[in-house]
């Protein structure tokens, strides 16, 4: 099943269940490596939004895929700190549309990444 919006329909950008789930905890664990951050205080820049799934939706989309399809972003947690593993996604062009699906099945981290 593709998942999209209304806006993201009008740009032929679609995007599947495993990657909904594979972006949620990603950002999951971004949250918690923030939090961590934070608490211990090696950063006290809290200003930082942590990135939504759109955001990575248009982070893939405006990095591209690699030649095996994938794709790597590493976005930022803190106003000083990147994210520990970058979330990676695959990017399929099909029928004139453009499809994100998971890395992997569970977090979206590649598995010799996590």
């Amino acid at each position: 099943m593709l998942l999209s919006n209304e806006d993201y329909k009008k740009k032929n950008v679609y995007w599947t269940l495993d990657f909904v789930l594979s972006a949620t905890y990603y950002i999951y664990q971004c949250a918690a490596k923030q939090v961590d951050i934070l608490a211990a205080n090696k950063d006290t820049c809290d200003d930082t939004e942590l990135p939504t799934m759109y955001d990575l939706i248009d982070d893939a989309i405006a990095t591209g895929a690699d030649d095996d399809g994938e794709c790597y972003n590493l976005p930022c947690i803190t106003d000083n700190y990147l994210a520990d593993v970058p979330f990676g996604c695959m990017i399929i062009e099909k029928d004139g549309k453009t499809i994100l699906t998971g890395i992997d099945e569970v977090d979206g981290v590649p598995n010799g990444l996590d």
